[in-house]
């Protein structure tokens, strides 16, 4: 028989309330998902922290720009057969 063990974690009390509302939003409790973190760590040695990029106004006013671009079909290059017909290209600007 698995011996079950408590322990404590200090976080956040704002991060701990997201926390249990996503966990309870899909139906886990909240020390399955501990423990499912703890057994990927353990087997893989690692930890993937992510981000979620948010340009801010004049990078997303660049990227609005380039769709834009795009859509019409201007300031596009290529398509290249080569690396050397793209470097050619580039050499030629």
């Amino acid at each position: 028989m698995v011996m079950k063990t408590v322990l404590n974690v200090k976080m956040d009390s704002e991060l701990k309330t997201e926390l249990q509302k996503t966990a309870e939003d899909i139906g886990l409790p909240v020390s399955l998902i501990l423990t499912n973190l703890t057994r990927q760590f353990i087997n893989e040695k690692r930890i993937t922290f992510g981000v979620q990029y948010i340009p801010n106004k004049k990078t997303a006013k660049i990227l609005r720009e380039i769709d834009r671009d795009i859509k019409l079909g201007r300031n596009i290059s290529g398509p290249f057969n080569t690396g050397k017909e793209a470097t050619d290209y580039l050499r030629s600007l």
